[in-house]
């Protein structure tokens, strides 16, 4: 919600800033033997901290920057930039601590945040509006993807200078102003209290029950884990790849939630294979379809939300898919340790394809062009 009330740019250096000096400064502990337990807690607090003020700011620059002609191209390419960070920076970390030490793996970490740093000073983007009234659009069909449009026919009006305790009444407003701008899109609030459930059953697949099921349930080494994430992430580039060579696609909702069965059928598959192929190819399957929708989703943010509110509704979007988290990390290990890590799998592949089949029902998503 910040990231609409200041300017975006200089907000995102200041996050990277802060994280260049805190991984240096984790850096020169551990080469001093002196990064205690209590310390990691408190670097991962404010890194966690800058890193909600980063991405929205992020999300509603890349929204200014990918401009319709190029956004499913941008997209893609930014998609693909991740992929390949998660695919190799983990090898590239693990040979930098094999071959010197701990703290030179931070302090290289350190630096990306330079890098970052110095790119961002050359981007160049309007600042955002800093208006006493904040209106927002009333509710209008799903095939408009006008952001003028969406400013126009308001039947909602918030004004950040009306009396009372500043700080918690600013932030009701910022949440009001967000929801308004959620609510006259129902691809999008629907989708956002879909995936609070989604993110549930994948995330909890993927970080709890797949290490489960590789290194207990069939007894491969750990180095088979990483063989099996790295074909979420092939299975991710060539989806980017694919969906990036087209600048429309139609029907975009149907795409979107067949991307989630997509996802769904891969992480039900692993309950039911052995061999390490096989693994490979519902891994990359269930990455395909998860890259897909995230595709289409971005994209959608971008044409629907007003530049104004676009931090705001960003951070509604992780609000929504996050808040969740960690009661689903917790029911997802309960219910493995009630009944077993196979049907708590199955359960969860499951539960994310009828979503997807479910919410293919309801006609404003079939419809979302």
């Amino acid at each position: 919600m910040l990231a609409d009330r200041v300017p975006r740019v200089p907000m995102m250096m200041v996050t990277d800033a802060v994280r260049l000096l805190l991984m240096g400064s984790a850096g020169v502990l551990v080469f001093e033997h002196h990064l205690g337990l209590w310390l990691i807690n408190a670097f991962v607090i404010v890194y966690g901290a800058m890193e909600s003020l980063f991405q929205p700011a992020y999300s509603a620059v890349r929204a200014e920057v990918f401009t319709p002609d190029i956004r499913n191209a941008a997209n893609s390419l930014t998609q693909i930039t991740t992929q390949l960070a998660q695919l190799l920076g983990p090898a590239i970390a693990g040979l930098l601590i094999t071959l010197s030490s701990n703290a030179v793996g931070l302090w290289v970490d350190s630096s990306t945040f330079l890098i970052s740093l110095l790119s961002l000073s050359f981007l160049r983007v309007k600042r955002v509006k800093g208006a006493a009234t904040v209106t927002a659009a009333g509710a209008h069909s799903e095939h408009n993807a006008s952001v003028t449009a969406a400013v126009a026919h308001s039947d909602l009006t918030v004004h950040t200078d009306a009396p009372g305790p500043a700080g918690l009444r600013q932030f009701i407003k910022e949440l009001g102003a967000g929801y308004a701008e959620l609510r006259q899109h129902s691809w999008l609030w629907m989708t956002i209290l879909a995936f609070a459930l989604v993110n549930i059953a994948t995330i909890g697949s993927i970080s709890i029950l797949l290490p489960w099921l590789i290194k207990v349930k069939l007894g491969y080494p750990a180095a088979v884990y990483g063989f099996v994430t790295s074909g979420f992430g092939v299975g991710a580039l060539v989806t980017a790849l694919i969906f990036g060579h087209r600048s429309h696609w139609r029907r975009r909702g149907i795409l979107a939630y067949v991307g989630v069965a997509v996802t769904g059928a891969g992480l039900l598959a692993m309950a039911f294979v052995t061999s390490i192929p096989l693994l490979l190819i519902a891994g990359a399957t269930a990455g395909a379809g998860l890259t897909l929708f995230g595709l289409i989703w971005e994209g959608s943010l971008q044409e629907l939300v007003h530049p104004d509110k676009y931090g705001r509704v960003s951070s509604l979007d992780m609000l929504g898919s996050w808040a969740l988290l960690p009661l689903g990390f917790l029911a997802t290990g309960w219910l493995a340790a009630r009944v077993g890590g196979l049907p708590t799998l199955m359960l969860e592949g499951t539960v994310t394809c009828v979503i997807a089949i479910g919410m293919l029902f309801i006609p404003a998503i079939r419809r979302f062009q």
